[in-house]
């Protein structure tokens, strides 16, 4: 299960990368979330799977996190997002793309209706 995770996690990253086109990559975005919705006994390593993504968007597709989390809402991401978020200045000609990465994020915790983070796209 984990193999298998890692392994869509590069296959999505690699098509993105070679086609430039997000829709192709839809299909294994699914596959990914299903895997983790089977599999509700390993949540951590999943967690931590994500984080990991999170944390290296040059190494990673920024299509992973967000697509799954949109339905997963894991706290944890959450928090990490926004502990991301505040990791520098945005508002700066050097952007972090952890940053934005972690921004874009924050978005689909709002667009998704978590009430708690209604204050993350507040950038002064």
């Amino acid at each position: 299960m984990r193999e298998q995770f890692w392994t869509l996690a590069v296959n999505v990253t690699n098509q993105v990368s070679k086609t430039n086109d997000h829709r192709t990559v839809e299909p294994l975005l699914l596959e990914i979330l299903n895997l983790v919705k089977a599999n509700p006994q390993d949540r951590q390593f999943f967690v931590e799977a994500f984080i990991t993504i999170l944390h290296d968007p040059r190494k990673w597709s920024n299509l992973i996190v967000p697509f799954c989390m949109r339905e997963l809402q894991f706290q944890e991401l959450y928090q990490e997002a926004l502990r991301l978020q505040n990791c520098g200045d945005i508002t700066t000609q050097r952007v972090d793309p952890k940053k934005v990465h972690a921004l874009s994020l924050q978005s689909l915790f709002v667009l998704a209706g978590n009430t708690e983070c209604t204050t993350w796209l507040s950038i002064s």
